[in-house]
């Protein structure tokens, strides 16, 4: 922990000048537990809606009808459908045990080595196609595989106790900590395990080499001892922090990197866009006067970028990308073009309807985006805090400047019409 401390030291300055807080992993961890261990607010009462009769019902008609009547005494009804949700620990649990199961899978189960073609679509065992997922069945073969890879496993943990003691146990008890650290945050297996697999393989080489080695003395196989026992040196805290210092200096380099590079877009505030435009004299050539520009840009639903255009495209009605999620190329119901930008903020997309298509709207350049802020499902995918509706687009190119309005919301308004 020291070591990792000492090596981070000069990323958790640097997040501590930014974000206030030497722990920048904290507010991705919160969110996770928050999301993960908070329960839902509960749903508040509502009354009953008043009954449709405003006076009783007349009996004898209804029962004119032929409707049965149960003459039976009531009764409360029993709950038939039990909670079958598990409970929180079981749920962790879970996913900590399928963490050692699926990292010990990575081992070879057969002795024959198959190609891609037969281990994805011949399954055996483990990627069955067919039925869903695998249900742990294994062949005899397999199975004895299993047992082996378990078998040697033990051995090379046994041996590690052995040789070395605690220091030798270090592993699997980093192996256990990141196990159900992921299977606190309720998920497991699959990319979960890749960092942590190496501890398997680990334990499984030690149990080889010392089958090899009992299997030289097995069969009067013997080796000279000066060339097996290494000599012990004494360790020294001067010398563990010379080992740490390429690695402290790495992640130095890329804080003072970080400082000294020029920022090319500065992070403007709505009021300091306006400015902007002000000074250049952006809005010479449209009909919106910058008193109208700065009463819209004081309502909530505003927002003002500063960034980098990428990817502008222009799709007329029912065009665009067909994707899972709504992303600013997908298809609309009048002529837009869609685009990316990033800067400061992140990256963001954004919408502007146009009848035509623009004559200037390169890719790759500096860009002033305004318009409303989208929410809900209307939200676009990947756009981060920058999903807009955009009613006003300035290209500040280096050739020439070019400004866009949207043709469907005349006045500056939020939310955009569709007028």
């Amino acid at each position: 922990l020291i070591s990792i401390t000492i090596v981070l030291s000069p990323w958790m300055w640097r997040s501590w000048k930014i974000a206030e807080t030497p722990f920048f992993f904290s507010g991705k961890a919160s969110a996770i537990l928050n999301e993960k261990f908070r329960a839902p607010p509960a749903p508040t009462p509502t009354v009953a809606p008043p009954s449709s009769f405003e006076e009783a019902p007349n009996v004898e008609e209804y029962l004119s009808v032929g409707y049965p009547i149960d003459k039976r005494p009531y009764t409360k009804p029993s709950p038939v459908f039990e909670e079958t949700r598990p409970s929180t620990s079981l749920t962790i649990l879970n996913h900590f045990v399928h963490n050692l199961v699926t990292s010990v899978l990575i081992l070879p189960t057969t002795p024959f080595f198959h190609n891609l073609k037969h281990t994805l679509y011949e399954v055996s065992p483990f990627w069955n196609k067919t039925n869903g997922q695998w249900a742990g069945d294994l062949t005899t073969l397999e199975g004895l595989g299993l047992l082996l890879n378990l078998v040697l496993l033990s051995i090379g943990i046994g041996i590690s106790w052995q040789k070395w003691r605690l220091p030798g146990l270090i592993p699997l008890g980093i192996y256990i900590a990141y196990n159900f650290s992921t299977a606190l945050a309720r998920t497991s297996g699959g990319r979960y395990i890749v960092p942590i697999s190496w501890v398997v393989i680990f334990y499984f080489s030690l149990g080889v080499i010392q089958i090899i080695f009992w299997a030289g003395t097995l069969f009067k196989f013997t080796t000279n001892p000066k060339q097996i026992i290494a000599q012990k040196k004494v360790f020294t805290y001067k010398k563990g922090l010379l080992y740490l210092l390429p690695f402290f200096l790495f992640v130095s380099a890329i804080t003072i990197i970080d400082q000294i590079t020029p920022q090319r877009y500065p992070n403007l505030t709505k009021n300091e866009i306006l400015e902007k435009l002000i000074q250049e004299d952006l809005l010479a050539e449209t009909s919106i006067s910058y008193e109208e520009l700065g009463a819209f840009l004081q309502t909530p639903g505003s927002r003002a970028f500063l960034g980098l255009n990428l990817f502008p495209r222009y799709y007329a009605i029912g065009k665009g990308e067909y994707t899972a999620q709504k992303t600013a190329y997908s298809p609309e119901d009048f002529t837009r073009l869609g685009f990316t930008f990033i800067g400061p903020f992140g990256t963001g997309q954004a919408i502007l309807p146009l009848e035509q298509p623009p004559s200037y709207f390169p890719h790759a350049e500096d860009i002033i985006v305004i318009g409303c802020i989208r929410k809900g499902p209307q939200r676009l995918a990947g756009a981060g805090n920058a999903s807009l509706d955009a009613l006003m687009v300035v290209v500040l190119g280096e050739d020439q400047t070019a400004i866009y309005t949207s043709n469907t919301s005349p006045s500056l308004q939020c939310p955009v019409s569709d007028n």
